[in-house]
């Protein structure tokens, strides 16, 4: 006991930016769609204000496509890979909490209660912005919409992408589809 609270006064003071929550210390040590469901109850005020972490990188779908965003914010799939449409910024809020930034709009990807996928502008209270991020296996990471569960089951709600380059509807996926599992390629 003694050295959990010696790591715990160490990580507090050394990261100012990680508030020790017993929620955010189960996220960590749980397995892709198996989110406890003590983290519903997880506080928009207890993630950091700030972005602690922050990349650019493409999202390469596992059907083929890349995950891009248009100038009026709609989220598509496309498949070439030289333009700028496709050029995200993952920025990272908490443990696996993260927002997905397009780099050329400034948008926001964003996913409403009812599963709909679009852009949105940066607002400070917006719980549609947030996304847990899953990892999968061989590299593969999925995004899990971090306040929005499905309402009958109490599932969780994927960003995916149909073959045909549309955005799939949150309450449409499942763990274990292709549409939903990405590959994060970073830009150099």
């Amino acid at each position: 006991m003694a050295n959990k609270l010696v790591i715990i006064l160490f990580l507090y003071l050394t990261l100012p930016n990680w508030i020790p929550t017993s929620t955010a210390l189960q996220a960590s040590s749980t397995y892709s769609g198996q989110r406890k469901a003590s983290q519903k109850n997880y506080s928009l005020f207890s993630l950091t204000k700030v972005p602690t972490n922050a990349q650019q990188m493409r999202l390469f779908c596992r059907v083929g496509l890349f995950l891009s965003m248009n100038r009026n914010g709609t989220v598509s799939g496309v498949l070439q890979k030289n333009g700028t449409q496709e050029i995200f910024e993952l920025q990272s809020f908490g443990t696996s909490i993260v927002r997905i930034k397009h780099k050329v709009t400034g948008l926001f990807v964003a996913m409403n209660n009812k599963g709909k996928v679009k852009g949105q502008r940066n607002a400070v209270s917006s719980k549609d912005l947030y996304f847990y991020l899953n990892h999968e296996e061989n590299a593969f990471v999925s995004f899990a919409s971090f306040y929005h569960k499905k309402k009958k089951k109490s599932l969780e709600m994927f960003l995916g992408i149909k073959r045909g380059g549309e955005v799939k509807n949150g309450k449409q996926t499942s763990t274990g589809q292709d549409s939903i599992e990405f590959l994060s390629l970073d830009i150099s």
